[in-house]
């Protein structure tokens, strides 16, 4: 009997360890991808913001990213987050976007010209559902905010 016991607490702790090891793996192998994403996406910045366009002589200020394995939808999302100073338009430019990190599937756009009090762009597309147009910052996190801790 004692050995019955200690072979099932011996299964039920190995079962709650593999258990642990998944997610641990799966945002192991998601910030890998997301940090491709982010690096692939910011080379195909440069070669548009070089361009002939009236992008030309825009410059990244700041640029940075989040991932996150959501366990809900098991997908890999990465954040990203952009302030460039426009020359061609003479402001600054603040853009956020939620993507999937495998497919890059948009899940949410916000963008602000710091020469305008509302967003140029602040669109939500959830998986499978009509995109919306969201007003404000605090809309697009509040939605964003829903994907990053599930």
């Amino acid at each position: 009997m004692h050995r019955v016991l200690i072979l099932a607490f011996v299964g039920i702790v190995g079962c709650g360890t593999l258990a642990q090891a998944q997610p641990l793996k799966a945002n192991e192998n998601c910030s890998r991808q997301a940090k491709r994403v982010f690096v692939d996406l910011e080379a195909e910045d440069a070669t548009h913001i070089s361009g002939p366009d009236v992008t030309k002589g825009t410059r990244t200020l700041s640029s940075h990213y989040q991932s996150h394995y959501n366990i809900n939808l098991k997908r890999c999302l990465v954040l990203i987050e952009t302030h460039r100073f426009m020359a061609g338009f003479n402001t600054n430019a603040h853009s956020v976007t939620l993507l999937d990190a495998h497919d890059k599937n948009q899940y949410g756009k916000y963008l602000l010209f710091s020469s305008h009090d509302v967003p140029v762009k602040c669109e939500l597309s959830p998986p499978h559902q009509q995109m919306t147009i969201c007003k404000s910052r605090a809309q697009f996190d509040t939605f964003v905010a829903k994907y990053m801790t599930e």
